[in-house]
């Protein structure tokens, strides 16, 4: 899309400007085709989910409250997701989506058909042992580190050696290319589950993502073709499927509430959704997650969850389902028939 009004891009690139300009354009459209007082509902995916959480409160409070909102492969907060210096959040939130993978691929004692019961379990280690000992910091005696490492090993595939060298704390870049390391492979980052060949075996990271590489190249032409084929576009505009080409393209992360001591403290939209529930107790929230998602962990997603400060009985609105897929669970087919039932589902529970 492109501006228009008088405005100019830097209007729209940023959250809260995302988040006013696409409320204002649902309001214009409910008027515009009398739909106002209809059952409304929301999805989004991936940062479509962040967007979400701000679109929910900014419409409650212009007085349109959405029945239901569905959250595909949600990020509410960035910082878990970027591995910041001196925290300790993004290794903890990780760690289970490593260790589904490390399963998927048969590199722990454990079997894919069993991840259910490895990822509860591996929960209550990341609780109760792994992020107690990053706490500590340097206090972490050797032996106690190296008790961690072999327990970490036996939940990841990476030896313990790797994970000591590594401070107990590996990126999920890393995990990319050490999981496989020694099959000259990368692991996927939306999908897990997809392999990509590694060139070069040093490497510390993953020069691409397969899963990306895979799927990309015919989700891009079969849009290309409905784009000017079936709708007719003026074939001398060009689509481009990101804004990251452009030179000027700059997204502004300041948002109300991320703010102290003028300074950003914060990249969220939880606070967002926190308000328009407890503000609004009748919405419902439907959240969609992979298990094979290292680009936004289903973990992470739990994190959010539960730090949600809701008034009582309101977390019960709140729905998690999970699927043994990745970042894009509906382009897995068994994933594709429960991801459809269980939107279908939630929408007819809710539009009454």
């Amino acid at each position: 899309s492109v501006p228009m009004g008088g405005k100019e891009f830097k209007d729209f690139w940023g959250v809260d400007e995302d988040i006013e300009s696409i409320s204002a354009f649902i309001t214009q459209y409910l008027i515009d085709v009398d739909r106002v007082n209809a059952p409304k509902f929301l999805l989004g995916e991936s940062y479509g989910t962040f967007r979400n959480a701000g679109i929910m409160d900014y419409m409650r409070d212009s007085g349109l409250p959405f029945n239901g909102v569905i959250m595909v492969s949600a990020v509410f907060d960035l910082i878990p997701l970027t591995f910041p210096p001196r925290s300790d959040l993004s290794y903890v939130v990780h760690l289970p989506s490593y260790a589904s993978t490390a399963a998927y691929h048969g590199k722990i004692d454990w079997s894919e058909g069993q991840v259910e019961s490895l990822l509860d379990e591996v929960r209550t280690f990341t609780e109760k042992e792994y992020a107690p000992a990053l706490y500590k910091g340097s206090r972490l005696g050797d032996e106690e580190a190296e008790a961690l490492a072999k327990k970490l090993e036996r939940y990841t595939g990476l030896s313990a050696d790797y994970w000591l060298s590594a401070n107990l704390r590996v990126k999920a870049s890393e995990y990319f290319a050490e999981l496989l390391r020694d099959e000259a492979a990368f692991v996927g980052r939306l999908d897990s589950r997809y392999r990509g060949f590694n060139p070069r075996t040093i490497s510390q990271t993953a020069d691409h993502d397969p899963f990306t590489s895979s799927l990309g190249m015919p989700y891009k032409t079969a849009f290309f073709d409905y784009y000017y084929r079936e709708l007719g576009m003026e074939k001398d505009i060009m689509y481009h499927t990101s804004a990251y080409g452009r030179k000027d393209f700059k997204w502004n992360w300041d948002h109300k509430g991320n703010m102290s001591w003028n300074t950003r403290t914060a990249i969220s939209t939880a606070p967002d959704m926190e308000r328009a529930l407890n503000r609004n107790p009748y919405t419902k929230v439907l959240v969609l997650n992979g298990y094979y998602d290292l680009g936004t962990p289903f973990y992470a997603v739990e994190y959010s969850m539960d730090h949600l400060n809701l008034g009582p009985g309101i977390r019960e609105n709140i729905l998690m389902k999970y699927y043994k897929a990745g970042h894009m669970m509906y382009t897995d087919e068994e994933s594709f028939d429960a991801f459809a039932k269980d939107i279908r589902d939630f929408i007819r529970s809710t539009s009454k």
